[in-house]
């Protein structure tokens, strides 16, 4: 009888582990095409284990580690301080980043409820001055799509003295597609907040791929016949940042995000050329801002 009574407890301590809510994998909800988060989180993180819940969203933190520096050992963080002031409040996400290769603190995971064949994200972005020493090396993967649990993903970062820059991370086969300035150098010489959007769709037939980026409304990156092969299939969420090369900034320096809106629906703006996109807070479509006439042809009864 006292065996099987240990059976029954544990099939019911089974039950309720499965039962739990899995917070670290938990995907986030489109609502007419749209998510967006801008951190508003009950209190700051400091880092450690377990998702991030926030009142408009529900994080992972993945690849857990701390940024190890001269001055101390760095997390990433959702904190005051790294909030965009003219965006929508709430706090913003810090990451930070040391000398060599990988000694950074983790990033945030981004689980979509299904593949996406087609995606737009938008984001601020701020780096601070303390990464000038690693800008002829430094490399990041910014953004992370993945596809399954797999290698096979599509990766979108900064690279060198100042490029964005899409590869393929599984292969490496494709020439990576990179762009001269918007990178690293406007970024730290402003110390500035920057909107960075992407827009990436999956090819059909191994040339039709979309990958498109825009720096503060600017189209940086416009290539419609990308082969995304092997993940035309979809993607199934976003590493947020990913992880980093070599550095050679001896203290750990930060930099930070905030305000970030994905569409899986063709978004409503539209760029200078017409392109289809999120656009910075605040965006007027060319002629949206143009005030109405006043009406002609009427007669008071």
């Amino acid at each position: 009888m006292k065996n099987l009574n240990l059976k029954y407890l544990s099939l019911i301590f089974i039950f309720f582990v499965l039962s739990m809510p899995n917070f670290s994998r938990a995907a986030i909800s489109f609502t007419d095409g749209k998510w967006e988060t801008t951190f508003k989180c009950p209190n700051e993180w400091q880092g450690g284990d377990g998702a991030i819940i926030c009142s408009d969203g529900v994080f992972n933190r993945y690849l857990d580690g701390a940024c190890i520096g001269t001055t101390g050992d760095k997390l990433v963080q959702i904190v005051n301080v790294a909030n965009y002031s003219s965006g929508g409040g709430g706090m913003g996400m810090r990451q930070w980043y040391g000398n060599g290769k990988n000694n950074k603190s983790g990033g945030i995971g981004i689980t979509f409820p299904s593949a996406q064949s087609e995606v737009w994200m938008r984001w601020y972005q701020r780096a601070d001055a303390g990464l000038q020493d690693g800008l002829n090396q430094g490399e990041t993967k910014t953004l992370y799509f993945k596809h399954g649990d797999s290698l096979n993903a599509l990766s979108f970062g900064l690279i060198g003295t100042d490029q964005w820059r899409f590869w393929l991370v599984a292969t490496d086969s494709s020439t990576p597609i990179s762009i001269e300035g918007y990178g690293w150098a406007s970024l730290i010489s402003q110390k500035n907040w920057e909107a960075v959007e992407v827009h990436i769709k999956a090819d059909t037939n191994n040339s039709n791929g979309v990958l498109q980026a825009w720096v503060n409304s600017t189209l940086i990156m416009n290539i419609t016949n990308a082969d995304t092969a092997p993940t035309s299939a979809g993607w199934t969420g976003i590493e947020f940042p990913s992880n980093h090369d070599i550095f050679t900034n001896e203290a750990c320096a930060p930099i930070d995000h905030d305000d970030v809106v994905i569409y899986n629906l063709t978004p409503p703006g539209r760029d200078a050329s017409n392109n289809p996109f999120i656009g910075p807070i605040g965006w007027v479509n060319a002629g949206d801002e143009i005030a109405p006439g006043s009406p002609t042809g009427l007669s008071i009864l």
